[in-house]
């Protein structure tokens, strides 16, 4: 079944908590470039990564990453720094926090818009007014 149809009426996380639609623009910047991302995009770059980096292939978007792959914590941490690579922008010790109950693609989507949500509302802010 297609990604797109099986989300069709199942709000992510991200949706329920802030009322946007899943398939928003993610400003993502290659280079000096920058570019909006859809979430397919982004999903696209994801498994990607579990391909190239965790010789995973085509895990399903809602499977359980520690109970099927045996995803650990040193592979939390390198998924991290492509999230990092990929935003082109450092992770905070509270955003990498909030980061450890994250089992599903899905999950991993939710938190790259999330991210990219945060920092395009931080964007300008002095660092008082991001705390």
């Amino acid at each position: 079944m297609n990604d797109a149809v099986r989300m069709q009426g199942r709000p992510t996380l991200l949706q329920r908590k802030t009322g946007l639609t899943p398939y928003f623009g993610i400003a993502i910047h290659w280079g000096r470039e920058k570019a909006a991302m859809t979430r397919d995009e982004i999903k696209l770059e994801i498994i990607k990564v579990f391909k190239d980096q965790f010789e995973i292939e085509n895990p399903g978007l809602d499977e359980d990453l520690r109970e099927i792959y045996e995803f650990d914590s040193i592979d939390a941490i390198e998924l991290l720094r492509e999230i990092e690579v990929l935003l082109q922008s450092e992770l905070t010790r509270a955003e990498k926090k909030k980061a450890m109950d994250i089992r599903t693609i899905n999950q991993i989507l939710d938190y790259i818009a999330w991210l990219a949500l945060r920092r395009a509302k931080t964007k300008g802010m002095s660092k008082k007014e991001k705390l």
